[in-house]
């Protein structure tokens, strides 16, 4: 998968893409703890990093969510 394949798949899950710090693209979530990171370069990336970079974004949405129950 290439990387701009991984921002998209990132996006359909709700993630926005805010900006880019160096080679870098930062994507926030709304419900999200903290923002995901990703190269923005066109290169193929490893399954492996595809699928724990998902499972991260999942983690994140579910955290944030917990904290945000948590308070009210």
């Amino acid at each position: 998968m290439k990387a701009i394949e991984l921002v998209k798949e990132l996006e359909r899950m709700g993630y926005s893409w805010t900006r880019t710090n160096g080679g870098h693209k930062i994507l926030v979530h709304p419900e999200a703890s903290r923002p995901m990171i990703v190269v923005s370069d066109n290169k193929e990336i490893g399954h492996k990093i595809v699928s724990k970079t998902i499972k991260k974004a999942q983690a994140a949405i579910a955290e944030g969510r917990a904290m945000r129950a948590a308070r009210a």
